[in-house]
């Protein structure tokens, strides 16, 4: 399954910090604060919002909160992109290439024609 480009986050300012400071258990504008002032100046911030606003990610992304961007997405008319994870090597990955145009891989090809002789035979 291909997945939208990411590489952004190699050049991100929270690269290696405590992922706590961006998923807060806590509730409160402090908690906010302090992991927006990491995001302040961060040279990939508007790709780390627009990855946000499509996939509905959760926390602190982009230096806006979880409210700001659905604010932000009803504002702009943004919808967010669903993504459907699977794990290579299974049956269900190989469907996941076809639905999006591709070639299953190797190991999911397999995995599905494993599948296949598996019902045949339990017929």
């Amino acid at each position: 399954m291909s997945r939208e480009d990411m590489d952004w986050l190699a050049e991100a300012a929270c690269r290696g910090a405590d992922t706590n400071l961006f998923y807060p258990t806590d509730v409160g504008r402090h908690v906010d604060r302090k992991a927006k002032q990491n995001c302040e100046g961060c040279p990939v911030i508007a790709e780390c919002l627009d990855w946000a606003l499509r996939h509905g990610e959760h926390g602190i992304w982009g230096g806006t909160t979880d409210n700001e961007r659905k604010r932000l997405r009803r504002n702009i008319g943004v919808r967010v992109q669903r993504i459907t994870y699977v794990i290579h090597g299974t049956e269900a990955a190989a469907a996941a290439h076809r639905r999006a145009g591709e070639v299953p891989c190797r190991s999911c090809a397999t995995a599905a024609n494993l599948a296949r002789r598996e019902r045949l035979v339990a017929q």
